[in-house]
This record gives C-alpha cells, structure tokens and sequence, in this order.
C-alpha cells in the first residue's frame, strides 16, 4: 500500500512527459513561416508592362521560358507573354490569344490555354510548339457553348481539369452553371462539380489523389439554372474558399470538405509544393496552407496578385507570380511540385 503513491508518481511524470512529446511532435508537424521563405526573402517585379486589365496564368514551358498572359486587352484578343528568367527580358509570344486566361503543358510539351470571354475564345485549345498550330480540343458542353475557360491542369494520364466561369463580361451565359469539367482525350467534356459558386484556379495534390479548387466570387454576381438531370453532385454553395476534392480512380470528384472559407476576400490561382502544401493568390499577398487547410505562412505583395506556379529544372524553388499588370518572382525553400515534361530542351516556343 506503501507503493501507491510512489506508482502513481511515476505514472503521472511519464504521462506528462508523454504529453509533452506529443506537444513537441505536433509542433514539428506544423511548419513555420521560415520553412517556406527565408527571412530576407522578398517578391521582385521583372514585368510591369502588361496593357489588359489583369496578368494571369504564369507556366514554365519546356525550354525555360514563362509564359504569362494578358486578359482583356480590348481588340486585340489578348495576350501570351514569355519572360525569359535567364536574360530577364520578356517578349510577346502571341497576341490574339483568344483571351487567354491558364496555360498549362501536357507531357508532350504542346501548350494547353484556357482562352475566356469577353471577345475571346471560350475554349481549350492546344498549341505544338514548334509548328505554331492550334487546335480547339473542347469549346462546349452537351451542345452549348462554354461560359469561359478560367484555368486548367492535367492529371497524370493527360485528362485536363478545367474550370469555366465568368468575370467582368456581360455576354451571355450559355451554360447556367459555374463548373469544373474534365476532358478526356477522346475529346469527351464532363462536367465533374458545379457546387462552386465561381470556380478560379485549380491544382493536384502531389499525389493527385485530391484536386484543390479555389472559388472567387462577388455578390450577386452569375446566373444558375438547373443542373443535368444525372448530376448528383452537391448543391451549390454561394461562398468563397478552397475546396478539397477526392480524385475518384475513374476521373470523378467526391467533395471531401471546404478547406479555407474566406470573409470579404477570396482566393485565384493555386499551386503545390512537394510536401503537397498549398499556395493561393488571395488578395496582395500569397497565403500557403497545410493540406490540412492551417495557414502556415504569408508573403505580402505591393499589388494585386492573380496567380502563380513553380518553375522547372534550376527555378523548382522559385514562384513566378501574376499580378495587377506584371510578374513577380519569389525565391523559396520547399521545392515545387509539377508533371515532368519529355525532351524539356528540344521544343523551342514559336511566336504565332
């Protein structure tokens, strides 16, 4: 009986010293602002030129050029710029982009743009590099036009993710739904969700077992009406945020949960690191989060910003970010995570 109290001693002490490595654990899972920016790291502007209203869709294509475009530049259609992070020069690539809003590059190097409203082209299409050739690979859903290709990204077998929503244009909406769709290679276009008020940017986990999709809306803003009579996804939820999506092995999307809800502000464009970390453009400043959804981490910017993406090869660890009317670049410790891309240096972009 003696004993009591000395057992119950020792089992306290190993209890607290459980909890206080539990602590400890847990502490070390949840990185810190430094794990992802050094401390004198800031964002440089090595573009300020852009003529539309808004920079977007920045991608590394497969010689080392960054492509960016030039949303709603009037008559012109828009534009493709390509910054050169060697020489720091950027040049047109392409104007008349069709309103290019995402690009992105399949595992062929052929370029993929999300081409928008407004005058535009409100497709997907394709681009072979060295030819300059384009192709229209989906410019509608069930007979209908789509409202405006926003941004896109492929999955591992080369099926492209893409949202279609509108913003600031006043023609018609032919589809009365917001959606993300997928488009296999067959060409066949599904509609996959469309319970995001105004699908933006959208991005793969690193193991593409969950696809991220950022909604940025406004009040009152977007038409509905009703949805297919076989879709059975959830019902339409007037907010904004990042949703986390489990990526189905036959190419669907199960809602999983609302990562980040957001009040008076909203995320565009997304990307991830390696660690599936999550980067957003949301407002002045990049916000990364866990895939948990915890912020972690904040880097603020002097304007605007839209979008953003790793970069390839020797710039895994910088950001090149859209905004207001530039690029900016930011140096980062965590690597960036994205689809390797065959024969990197043999395909040499063509202005067309």
């Amino acid at each position: 009986m003696k004993m009591l109290p000395n057992r119950l001693a020792i089992t306290c002490l190993l209890l607290g010293y459980l909890c206080s490595w539990a602590v400890v654990a847990q502490g070390q899972h949840q990185p810190s602002q430094a794990y992802f920016f050094a401390p004198a790291t800031t964002p440089a502007a090595v573009f300020t030129g852009g003529v539309g209203a808004v920079c977007e869709g920045p991608v590394m294509a497969p010689d080392g050029q960054l492509l960016f475009t030039d949303v709603n530049t009037g008559t012109t259609g828009g534009i493709i710029w390509s910054y050169n992070p060697q020489t720091g020069q950027t040049k047109e690539f392409r104007a008349a982009s069709g309103n290019a809003s995402g690009l992105a590059f399949d595992a062929a190097g052929r370029l993929l743009v999300a081409e928008g409203p407004n005058g535009g082209g409100k497709r997907i299409s394709r681009t072979d590099l060295p030819t300059g050739a384009r192709t229209t690979l989906a410019a509608a859903f069930r007979g209908k036009a789509l409202n405006g290709p926003n941004d896109l990204t492929l999955d591992a077998q080369g099926r492209v993710y893409f949202t279609d929503s509108r913003y600031n244009s006043t023609e018609p909406l032919d589809q009365p739904w917001m959606g993300v769709y997928r488009l296999d290679a067959t060409g066949a276009v599904e509609l996959l969700a469309a319970d995001v008020t105004r699908p933006n940017g959208l991005v793969f986990s690193p193991d593409q077992r969950t696809l991220y999709v950022a909604s940025y809306d406004s009040p009152g803003a977007g038409v509905y009406g009703a949805l297919p009579d076989d879709y059975a996804g959830p019902a339409l939820q007037l907010t904004g945020e990042i949703r986390a999506y489990t990526v189905l092995p036959n190419g669907q999307l199960a809602f999983r949960q609302r990562l980040v809800q957001f009040a008076g502000e909203g995320p565009d464009g997304l990307t991830v690191d390696t660690k599936g970390n999550v980067y957003a453009a949301v407002a002045n400043r990049i916000v990364v989060y866990t895939p948990q959804g915890q912020q972690v981490a904040e880097m603020p910017l002097p304007v605007k910003v839209t979008n953003l993406c790793f970069g390839r090869g020797s710039y895994r660890k910088t950001l090149f970010i859209t905004a207001a009317k530039g690029l900016y670049t930011l140096q980062t410790i965590q690597e960036g995570k994205s689809l390797p891309l065959p024969n990197a240096t043999e395909s040499r972009p063509r202005s067309r």
